[in-house]
């Protein structure tokens, strides 16, 4: 007996077990690898066959994401995060070709050979509309291999921490510090060195180079540690909190136990750090490790945060 239809309905079944079929692939293939960052907020990233149709510089390309043959801007624009290559445009951090042109080829060469993917952590669209992305490519064993990181393993930009923090951070801290070491790109000549150098101290930050000057290897410990041996220089500081306090305009006060010692060792967390910096059940008694300039202010020295972690255990 034949049923009525019976060939729709197994048309539509076989779809339906094709469609599973490849979204389960899918899901398979774009699994994160050992040595990228998994997105802070879990979104599912979007494989990509097609070339960029422009590469502007070092961090920022125009492709065509939705696939519909058009390039719209600037939702199409996309932005890769945790990293700001040398301007070759006339900007407000200035115009740097010498060290322009070289990430911007490097980016190319990357994203010469398709497929590749996009990946998005937290927020993804910047504030001009333009995506905010990692970029991952296949490498030559298959792997996926993180653009974004390359680009500043390879010394073409900074690891950039003003806006978000990635979740692998000490593997971006490793390599920005190999790049300082080793004098690559932006960290080869004396004059960018220092410019980046100090770019980066404004933004409460710098390279865990060895050979960095301001940045102390060892970690030290607050109950302690001497700090005016250090006023200038990068440290990390593991200590037990005495008292957490939140001052005007946002700003976190976190005392330190000293040995010895009434009170505690001030480390200051201006508000759009502690927006990145997981803050959360931080009271009397938890470990903490944080990192950032040793500073005197108002006659007194305190540490002024840039990242920090619990460290309990």
């Amino acid at each position: 007996m034949k049923i009525k239809g019976l060939s729709t309905i197994t048309a539509a079944l076989t779809a339906a077990l094709t469609a599973a079929l490849t979204a389960a692939m899918a899901v398979l293939i774009l699994l994160p690898f050992p040595g990228t960052a998994a997105p802070a907020e879990p979104t599912t990233p979007l494989i990509l066959n097609a070339r960029p149709a422009k590469i502007y510089d070092g961090d920022t390309f125009l492709i065509d994401i939705n696939g519909n043959g058009r390039l719209e801007e600037p939702e199409e624009k996309v932005r890769l995060l945790y990293v700001d290559t040398p301007e070759l445009t006339d900007s407000h951090k200035g115009q740097d070709p010498e060290h322009g042109i070289p990430a911007r080829d490097f980016l190319a060469e990357l994203l010469s050979r398709p497929p590749f993917r996009l990946r998005f952590s937290g927020q993804r669209k910047g504030k001009y509309g333009r995506t905010l992305a990692l970029v991952d490519v296949r490498d030559t064993d298959g792997q996926w291999r993180n653009v974004n990181l390359a680009l500043v393993r390879a010394g073409h930009s900074p690891l950039d921490t003003r806006f978000s923090v990635p979740e692998d951070y000490q593997e971006w801290v490793r390599a920005e510090a190999l790049a300082f070491d080793e004098g690559l790109g932006i960290w080869k000549k004396s004059g960018s060195r220092k410019k980046y150098l100090a770019r980066l101290q404004r933004e409460h930050r710098t390279p865990a180079g060895k050979n960095n000057p301001l940045f102390i290897e060892s970690v030290l410990e607050a109950g302690s540690f001497r700090p005016e041996q250090y006023v200038g220089r990068f440290i990390r500081l593991r200590g037990t909190v005495s008292r957490r306090r939140t001052l005007k305009k946002g700003v976190e006060l976190i005392e330190l136990q000293r040995s010895g010692r009434k009170n505690g060792f001030p480390a200051v967390v201006f508000r759009q750090r502690a927006a990145l910096i997981p803050l959360e059940g931080w009271r009397a008694g938890t470990r903490v490790l944080l990192e950032g300039f040793i500073q005197s202010y108002r006659g007194k020295l305190e540490m002024l945060v840039h990242f920090g972690r619990r460290a309990d255990g």
